[in-house]
């Protein structure tokens, strides 16, 4: 029986595209699953027979033989027409938990597994986790109160401001990105109280890095983001001038950013640093779904290939 790699996301995901073209290579046939055809297009069961074994079948995708999945992106299932409009939010929640569902009685490991993966991606216990590593960690408050967003901003005079959960709940063309404020920015910051943010010191940079852990291997890129204005405060503001060069990190830091991975319970992600101006390493956070084409668009990385042969060794466990 061939092995298969179940691939859960849209067919137009570029990393989805990249990832089932090099997996044929490392001995696993892609299969892939698009959430938004069920249950509009297909169907799904889920049965445990009176052994207790979970079986599942779709009619969208040949599960025979799948040993491994990995999980694209959180695609809202299309309902089928003529849901009544007071039944679809009923009905996009059943769909989801048909799909997750689905997931689990596979019984194959995911890369990376979701249900870690919401966990991984709480930023304030990510800063924990690192602590605990040995990582240097800024100075944090995950607040709506504007009084203490306040006193921290007196106190430290510098705050990064960010968002908790990311750019979440938000339309797919909208980000909210890093904002360096002071204590006049936040004189009226009633409006918090509608949501949290996360505050933390600001950290000077002399460059920033992101470091792609897959398995036990680091695969690191340094941004030279204070080099343009534009990118100083968050380098995900990008500048077509901005240099991004391979960096090997020192033993302990790459030792660290495995295990803080494994704390987290991912097979891999995407951590950020900042290399301070004495060269000291600050961990900022770590990305559960962490995208690596334009890493390796820019630098050549194969960061494809690893991650296919990760899947193919999960696979075989």
């Amino acid at each position: 029986m061939t092995s298969a790699a179940l691939l859960l996301g849209s067919p137009e995901n570029a990393h989805l595209k990249a990832l089932a073209e090099e997996l044929p290579g490392v001995g696993l046939e892609p299969r892939v699953l698009d959430p938004r055809r069920f249950p509009a297009e297909g169907s799904l069961s889920v049965s445990l027979d009176r052994a207790g074994r979970a079986r599942a079948r779709s009619s969208l995708v040949d599960l025979d033989g799948v040993r491994v999945g990995w999980l694209s992106s959180h695609d809202a299932p299309r309902l089928a027409r003529g849901t009544a409009p007071a039944a679809r939010r009923y009905a996009r929640a059943a769909a989801l938990s048909g799909l997750a569902s689905l997931r689990r009685a596979l019984g194959v490991p995911w890369v990376n597994d979701p249900d870690r993966a919401v966990r991984a991606g709480d930023k304030f216990h990510q800063l924990v986790l690192a602590h605990a590593r040995g990582f240097r960690v800024p100075e944090t408050l995950l607040s709506n109160e504007p009084r203490d967003l306040r006193a921290m901003a007196r106190r430290l005079r510098s705050l990064a401001v960010k968002s908790p959960s990311g750019s979440a709940g938000l339309p797919d063309d909208t980000r909210v990105l890093t904002q360096r404020v002071g204590a006049r920015d936040l004189a009226d910051a009633e409006a918090l109280r509608a949501a949290p943010v996360l505050a933390q010191a600001y950290v000077p940079k002399r460059t920033e890095i992101r470091a792609t852990v897959v398995g036990g291997a680091v695969h690191a890129v340094e941004i030279f983001s204070q080099e343009t204005e534009r990118t100083r405060v968050d380098w995900r503001r990008y500048d077509h001038r901005t240099r991004y060069e391979r960096v090997r990190l020192p033993r302990e830091a790459a030792r660290r950013c495995v295990q803080v991975t494994r704390d987290a319970g991912l097979d891999y992600s995407g951590i950020d640093l900042v290399r301070t101006p004495s060269d000291d390493l600050v961990f900022l956070e770590v990305n559960s779904e962490p995208a690596w084409l334009w890493i390796e668009d820019l630098t050549g990385m194969p960061l494809t290939r690893a991650i296919a042969r990760l899947l193919a060794r999960r696979a075989g466990s």
